[in-house]
């Protein structure tokens, strides 16, 4: 959805509402498939009308897929508890933030900003918890690991212009590394190799359950509608979306995409600021 069906505001366009709207009175099954909660695309839901009987949505990058009207869980999949505390270490050994997605809300160690956007955009709390002392029960479906410096501000700021919140103190970091995310090795393998880890932006990874990233959720929910792969049409723009572009019949990426999105797309539509989701459709339908 960010970077892909909504605009620099956060909106969705006026010609991108009337390009789904008319896929969907042709009887195209349109599924929104985001890294938000679920709880974070209710408004957009029910722009597009698709709240209502037998409509689905994938949420937190495909650990989620719900049942749009009644919010029922018809797939879901849980990071492990023991695994979660380990990711929760490695953070605190590599002085990351870290937030972590239930359905309900944001769990964070440490105030941060991206945190504190991401909480406003969801439409959730935030919720500050030891996580050495989380319950086990507490089900968390996505982490984020979310490398801060004071160039985040701006980032922010223009990723979710708005959203308008304080200032805040932005900790320093002794021999701070901005391109530490995009050093996979320097991280545990147990937690690499055992998980599902994408870079959704250039400061932040998600990890994931190994057995679940968006082509899993969009697999589930075309088992639903009784669709065959070969009539799967996935847009997207960042990083989560690499494995359902991959998998779907016709992979679209969208202007602003990263590189490696583009390069295993079937095809590349304009941007998110030239109402790239439109003009997709046009095309194809």
């Amino acid at each position: 959805m960010d970077g892909t069906l909504l605009n620099e505001r956060q909106e969705i366009s006026k010609e991108n509402l009337k390009a789904v709207k008319k896929a969907i009175k042709k009887g195209i099954k349109v599924v929104l498939a985001t890294g938000r909660s679920f709880e974070g695309i209710l408004p957009y839901l029910s722009e597009l009308d698709l709240i209502k009987e037998k409509n689905y949505s994938i949420a937190c990058s495909g650990a989620l897929a719900l049942d749009n009207l009644t919010r029922q869980v018809l797939h879901g999949i849980r990071i492990k508890h023991e695994d979660l505390i380990k990711i929760h270490t490695m953070c605190e050994d590599f002085n990351l933030d870290m937030s972590a997605y239930t359905k309900e809300s944001i769990l964070i160690h440490r105030d941060n900003l991206f945190s504190r956007y991401d909480a406003v955009a969801n439409f959730v709390p935030l919720e500050k918890v030891d996580f050495h002392q989380l319950n086990p029960d507490r089900e968390v479906y996505k982490v984020n690991l979310i490398n801060e410096s004071v160039e985040i501000m701006d980032q922010m700021r223009e990723y979710f212009p708005t959203i308008h919140l304080e200032e805040m103190h932005i900790r320093s970091k002794d021999n701070f590394n901005k391109d530490l995310l995009g050093e996979l090795w320097r991280f545990p393998e147990e937690i690499m190799n055992n998980h599902t880890v994408v870079r959704p932006l250039s400061f932040c990874l998600e990890i994931l359950n190994k057995k679940c990233n968006k082509a899993v959720g969009v697999k589930e929910v075309a088992k639903l509608y009784n669709i065959p792969r070969e009539e799967i049409i996935c847009i997207g723009d960042s990083g989560n979306d690499l494995h359902m572009i991959e998998y779907a019949g016709l992979g679209i990426a969208m202007g602003n995409a990263y590189e490696k999105v583009k390069e295993i797309a079937d095809d590349i539509t304009l941007s998110n600021l030239e109402d790239g989701v439109a003009y997709a459709i046009n095309k194809y339908l």
